[in-house]
This record gives structure tokens, sequence and C-alpha cells, in this order.
């Protein structure tokens, strides 16, 4: 950053490069990002100081862009503690396929900010990269992302270049050597749901959720890898058609697998609205108010009673959400059912011009194409098979759970069987080991559940960096907001303090908001006190940003009229984005995040 500008006329882009690539060398001998001071005479350029950047070094980054469209919503304590280290175990377990051991734990991939589930997308990213693939890959390959760049082709992609031949060899009959194990799975799955969970004793309730824990940990690895190889050859065969100068969704890769069928439920509510229409028009009216329980029992309606049990039978495992089996599944819910059946409106499946049989291609470009064509067909059916085992396999938590709820229930250790999905799965055994914590747990239940209500109208970004939280703060789209320069990262929310001289240090109390015009090392013992730093002026090397770092606390510089804000009101900085927003000018409840 230059302190002085010269004459204008004097081009200064050639040095500017090379303070860049000469701070990059340097970052590179160090093994690490670096702190530089520099001057220019004009002729030449001079190193003056390097230190380590503090604070800045391997900043988590999370995301919710894949977490919202598989664990959506507020999670309840009960299924992140369940989810997280079922899922990402398989998911470590994939990894360290590919690169050998990563020595990643399942917390390591996934934190709850506010109830809501964030991936470490740094994190992921990362292993990707190892791989010589984009950072994104794992969104491209869920189709959430498009294609951007080459990929960041390195040393490290050789090293692990043998397991990644290794895995694509498998891969490539993968759907022949899985068949047997997802039987197995489906399989081991109706064996655990044979029994009556209402009858079993507590001991009994915790083997079977332990031996659920492990059979749907070996379902996941297999719900995770089977969709991401059908996006991959998908994605091959995309590029054949594109190739062959055919649009992909005009392509029809489904066509005549009817096996599909019995995993789409819309499907069988087709059959079922069928079912309803062929009802006497006056009967239909009895239909739409008539209880599920009297359903069962009404002769008049035996046809139509028998294919909603039957569709029950078959897809009532399904809810809004197939990962948070706090939520009632369709089996809970009959009434729900029939009243759906009634609504269902029976559509035009969109039709694709083109199949197989129809695709303009020589015999030799279908040659070339025909194995990709069939993977990405076994695939699809085997994501829908896997997919259904799991979902159901799964929501047994829920029917384990809450059998286990009503015994504690009954032994006065909670005090309703909703109570069980406020508490984590160590927090219910260490209650069941300890009942005389029934009084601190059911004030545990009682302050979640107040959280997770107020959490439920936050809106929080879909990146997070670092491991806090945003503050929880109400703050409204259109609050007055100032712009600078992020140089120290967390999240911070509290009263703002203006300070623009010695004269003023006294007034500012532990953990109070600092905003300053500038600083020295004479300002140093404000920062001891701060919880957050806006100065006026500064960057990235400045004193403000470098002791803000030290402390390892929030700050913001070059923020225009920083010392202008209304003292004491709610200030919320965003060490991160740079952002330093009035939550309230009425000073108003205090929240304190700082970056661990």
């Amino acid at each position: 950053q230059f302190t002085t500008r010269p004459d204008g006329s004097q081009d200064y882009d050639g040095t500017i490069r090379t303070v860049a690539a000469e701070t990059r060398r340097i970052a590179r001998l160090y093994g690490e990002p670096v702190d530089l001071e520099w001057a220019y005479d004009g002729r030449k350029i001079y190193w003056l100081q390097i230190r380590p950047i503090t604070m800045l070094t391997q900043v988590p980054l999370y995301s919710n862009r894949i977490s919202r469209e598989v664990l959506p919503g507020l999670i309840k304590p009960l299924i992140s503690s369940i989810n997280i280290p079922l899922v990402n175990a398989a998911w470590i377990r994939l990894f360290d396929s590919l690169l050998g051991p990563t020595h990643l734990r399942p917390e390591d991939l996934t934190r709850i900010f506010h109830y809501r589930a964030y991936f470490n997308m740094g994190t992921v990213g990362s292993i990707f990269e190892m791989l010589g693939l984009p950072r994104e890959s794992l969104e491209m390959l869920l189709g959430l992302q498009a294609k951007n760049g080459r990929p960041p082709l390195s040393l490290r992609t050789f090293h692990h270049l043998p397991r990644v031949l290794r895995f694509a060899a498998q891969a490539w009959n993968y759907d022949k050597r899985v068949a047997a194990e997802l039987d197995s799975f489906a399989d081991s799955a109706r064996e655990l749901q044979k029994e009556n969970a209402g009858a079993l004793s507590e001991k009994d309730l915790i083997d079977r959720i332990n031996e659920l824990f492990a059979l749907n940990t070996r379902i996941a690895y297999q719900n995770i890898v089977i969709p991401l190889l059908m996006n991959l050859y998908n994605a091959l065969l995309r590029l054949q058609l594109r190739g062959a100068g055919i649009e992909y969704v005009r392509f029809d890769v489904t066509a005549g697998l009817d096996e599909l069928k019995q995993y789409d439920p819309n499907v069988h509510l087709d059959g079922l609205k069928q079912s309803f229409e062929r009802v006497a028009p006056d009967l239909q009216e009895i239909l739409r108010t008539l209880p599920y329980e009297q359903l069962a029992r009404d002769s008049r309606f035996a046809e139509f009673s028998g294919k909603v049990n039957h569709f029950i039978h078959m897809f009532g495992h399904l809810s809004d959400s197939g990962n948070d089996f706090s939520r009632k599944p369709w089996r809970e819910d009959p009434d729900g059912v029939v009243r759906m059946t009634i609504n269902h409106v029976i559509g035009q499946r969109g039709e694709k011009q083109i199949t197989w049989d129809a695709l303009p291609l020589s015999g030799a470009a279908k040659a070339l194409m025909r194995p990709i064509y069939r993977r990405a067909r076994k695939f699809r059916l085997k994501r829908e098979q896997v997919s259904s085992i799991y979902t159901s396999s799964y929501g047994w938590f829920r029917v384990l759970f809450t059998a286990l709820a009503d015994q504690l229930v009954e032994k006065g250790l909670l005090q309703d069987q909703d109570d069980i999905f406020y508490l984590t799965w160590h927090e219910i055994q260490g209650l069941i080991d300890a009942p005389d914590q029934a009084a601190e747990i059911q004030a545990l239940v009682q302050t979640r559940r107040e959280e997770i209500e107020e959490s439920r109208h936050i809106a929080l970004p879909e990146t997070i960096y670092g491991n806090s939280p945003p503050p929880l703060s109400r703050v409204r789209e259109d609050a007055p907001k100032r712009i600078g320069t992020p140089t120290s990262p967390g999240y911070y929310q509290g009263p703002l303090k203006i300070v623009r001289s010695r004269e003023e240090f006294d007034k500012v109390q532990q953990g109070d908001v600092l905003a300053i015009p500038h600083s020295d090392v004479a300002w140093t013992p404000l920062f001891a006190k701060a919880g957050a730093v806006v100065a006026e002026a500064g960057g990235m090397l400045s004193h403000s940003s470098i002791v803000a770092r030290e402390y390892g606390i929030p700050c913001v510089v070059s923020v225009v009229g920083a010392c202008d804000l209304p003292e004491n009101s709610l200030v919320y900085v965003d060490g991160y984005q740079g952002e330093v927003i009035i939550a309230s000018q009425d000073g108003g409840p205090q929240v304190k995040e700082r970056k661990p």
C-alpha cells in the first residue's frame, strides 16, 4: 500500500505485480501467510518487516448450500447427534479410500449454527483439490454448480493417483458388486422393524438403537457413493450427447426402466386417486371428511381403504425430511395420506423427445456411448433402491426413540414424549445412568425449545467463516450499514463506544465495540477490553488490524464515518465480510460472539 501517491503520470503496474509475486514467493518459503512491510523509492523495492499473520490461517468455511437440501430447517439436538456422526463417518470412509487415512472426525465436516446444519466446505474442498479436482467438485457432482475452470493438478494429485485409479476401476462394475449388499441391508432393516418397540425393555431399546446406528452407517456409505456415481455417469453421458449435437434435457435416459415405478410415490398416488374417482360421487363427499379409523371399518370403501393401506405400507416411512426423524412420517398421519390422495392431481409426465432407439447416431457412435448410457440407467435405479432402504431404515430411529421416551416419561425423567428430540444421544444415556439429573435435563429441554423458537425466524447467511456463529439478532434488512475492509476475522455484537482521544478511554467497558479514527501503540490497552474494533482508517497491516488479530477479536477498518455512528447503539460487526450494521439504536440486548 502506498502511503503517498507521486505524479499520476508514472505507471506502477509493474511494481505492484512485483510486490504481489514476491509476497507469494516469501509466503511459500515460510510455508504460511505472512504480514510484510515494504517501501519503494522509485527504482527499487525494499522489504522492511515480516511476521506471521495470526488469526487468519486455516479459517473454516461453512456453507449450507448442500445441507439445506439434505438436512433442511431447524435441526433438533437428537437428530444432529445421530445424523452427523452417522453420515459423516460414511463420507470419511469414502475420503480415506481415495486418499488414505485422513484422520478426519465426523464433527470436522459439519457444524450446527443456531440449530441449522452447515458443511465445512473448506475441508471438503481441500480434499477434492488434493485429488486434482476443483474445490467445488462436490457441488458439481450433486448438480448444484456448473463446472468452472480446469482441475488444479499438483504433485499431491499424482501421489494419490493409484488409489483413485483403483477406486475408478472398482466403480465401473460397482452396481453388480453392491447388489448383494443392498439386499442384505434391506433384510437387516426388515428384521429390526419386525419387533414391537413398545414391548422392548429400556436396555433392549438402547441395544437396538446402537444396532440400527451401525447398520445405517453402512447404508449411508452406499447412499453417498451410488448417487455420486449416478451423477458422474450422467455427466459423462451429457458430454457424449453434447458432442453429438443432442441436448441432454431432450433425452430420456430412463425410458422403459419400469422398475423405477416401485420407488415413485407419485405413480402410486395416481392409482390411489383413480380408485377414489371410481367411488360414487355422493360417497366421495363422505370420504372428504371421514376419519381414517372409520374409513377402515366402512365396507363401502373397502377397495379404496385397501389401496390406502398398501400405499402406507410402501411409503409410510416418508416424511417432510428423510434425515429428520423428529418429523412425523406418513404412517403416523393416515388422515393426511387420505387428504393428500383426494387432493392429488394426476399430471401428465413430461415426455422426452428422444429415446435411445431414436438417437440420430451411427452404429459406431452408439456403440461408444452404450456403456455409459447403461451405467447411467443402472445407477439411477440403484440410487432409488438405496435411498428407499436408507430412508426406511433411518426412519426407524423415531420408533425406537419414542418408545424409549415413553418409558422415561413414565419414570418421570421427561415430561413429554417429544422432549427426547431436544436432547443428544449422549445426554439421554447420561439421564438413564443418573436419573437424579431429571430436573436439570427438563430445564435444558425447555431452554432449547425456546432457543429453537427464537431461531425459527432468523435468516442466516449461506456462508459462515470460522467456528463461531453469527450473533442471533433480528437485524432488519434495511438496517443502517457501513462497509469497510475486514482485517481480523470473527463475528461480534455489542454496544458501540466512540473513542477519539486518550481522554475518552475510560468510558470503554468490557465487551464494547470500539469505534476509533485510527490507533497506534498508545491505544493498545483499549483492545484488551474491546469485543470488536471499527476504525475509520487503516489497512491489513495497520496497528488496529495487527493488534486485533493478536487479541482474536473482529476488526473492520477504512469504515467511512465510523466515529459518527450513534454511541451506545447495538452494533453487529462481521470481521469476514467487512460489514458494520446498526442492529438497534437503543442499546437492546447484548449478544457477544467471539471467534475462539
